[in-house]
C-alpha cells in the first residue's frame, strides 16, 4: 500500500488515516521532508534541499529567509502535517530557528514517532 507515493510497511499507518503522514519515521526522513517543503514553499534563487543544513539558521545570516518566507513555510507545514502554531512570537521564533527545530515541533505536534 502506498500513501502519497510512500510505501507503508510493517503496519505503519498514516496520521489521520488519509493525510499521507507516516506515524513512524526516521528523524532524517522528516528533516528531508521539511527541507523539500521549504524549497517548494519559498521563492529563493539557488535554494535546494542540499543547500539547507539541518542545524543552519533559517533566517538572517543562515539560509537567508525572511518573515514572508516564514509565513509561507508555516502555511505549508500546517497543511502537510495538520499542526498549528501558537500566536506566541517567541515560541514560533524558536520553532523556525532551523530545520532541526521545525522537525522537533512537527514530530511532537503531529504525533510522529521518530525512530
Amino acid at each position: 500500500m502506498t500513501v502519497s507515493g510512500r510505501r507503508i510497511l510493517r503496519g505503519k499507518l498514516p496520521i489521520g488515516g488519509k493525510c499521507g503522514i507516516i506515524r513512524d519515521m526516521k528523524l532524517i526522513e522528516l528533516e528531508n521532508e521539511i527541507k523539500a517543503l521549504i524549497v517548494s514553499a519559498v521563492d529563493v534563487d539557488g535554494l535546494t534541499v542540499e543547500s539547507i543544513g539541518t542545524q543552519d539558521a533559517l533566517f538572517g545570516d543562515g539560509v537567508g529567509l525572511d518573515s514572508i518566507d516564514a509565513l509561507e513555510i508555516g502555511a505549508a507545514i500546517k497543511k502537510r502535517y495538520q499542526v498549528k502554531f501558537k500566536t506566541n512570537a517567541d515560541e514560533n521564533r524558536e520553532h523556525f530557528r532551523s530545520v532541526a527545530s521545525l522537525a522537533k515541533f512537527v514530530a511532537e505536534n503531529a504525533g510522529i514517532n521518530l525512530e
